[in-house]
């Protein structure tokens, strides 16, 4: 079985913080313009579809999700104030998004997959990776994080996700649920213990199972 830590391969690209880097034109009093709707989807498209799937967004709805993330970023891009964090602001929008999903969902008691094999982003195999079997142990590094994940409580894992995996800091995770930063906080511990009480489940059945 391949490692527990939960950071199973360098964080992916997010983009950059689009409002500073328009910003950045030599002047240190000039207002940064608001990055365009296109700006925003073409640089982290990829940030909400890796993001969907780790917060329990099942493969064939992926595509829906995300839809109605971006129609929400359209509507309220007018709103977004020039020096925030994109990166929190999109996550407030994903979290919401994906809470109103699985509200659906349950009613529905539908599981929203298409039955077809779920490649998750993290999976691709990295080119450098120096041999085949070094692929193979991180794919199934990746499985087991999206299988513990699966299973965790909801606010925990959201937690969890944008500060170990998208590296958040926990104002920006705040402002992204709209807790203060003892919510934060709380949750994070008690996310990290539930995380390895479930790492520690599942290798004690490995052995039990090997014997």
């Amino acid at each position: 079985m391949a490692s527990h830590s939960i950071c199973v391969e360098p964080r992916a690209e997010t983009g950059p913080e689009l409002a500073g880097d328009i910003a950045g034109s030599g002047t240190t009093d000039a207002a940064p313009a608001r990055p365009t709707f296109d700006t925003i989807y073409n640089t982290w498209a990829p940030f909400v579809w890796r993001n969907a799937r780790r917060l329990g967004v099942p493969f064939g709805a992926v595509e829906d999700v995300m839809q109605e993330v971006f129609l929400v970023v359209h509507r309220r891009l007018p709103e977004f104030e020039d020096r925030a964090s994109v990166r929190a602001w999109l996550s407030a929008i994903l979290v919401n998004v994906v809470r109103g999903y699985r509200r659906s969902a349950r009613r529905k008691d539908v599981s929203g997959g298409s039955g077809l094999p779920s490649p998750e982003p993290d999976s691709l195999t990295d080119p450098r990776s120096p041999s085949p079997l070094q692929a193979a142990e991180r794919d199934e590094a990746v499985r087991e994080l999206y299988s513990i994940l699966s299973r965790m409580n909801e606010e925990r894992r959201e937690v969890l996700v944008l500060s170990e995996l998208e590296e958040l800091s926990a104002r920006e995770i705040a402002e992204a649920l709209q807790v203060n930063l003892n919510t934060v906080s709380w949750r994070l511990r008690t996310a990290r213990q539930e995380f390895e009480r479930m790492v520690l489940r599942r290798l004690t059945a490995e052995r039990s199972g090997g014997r």
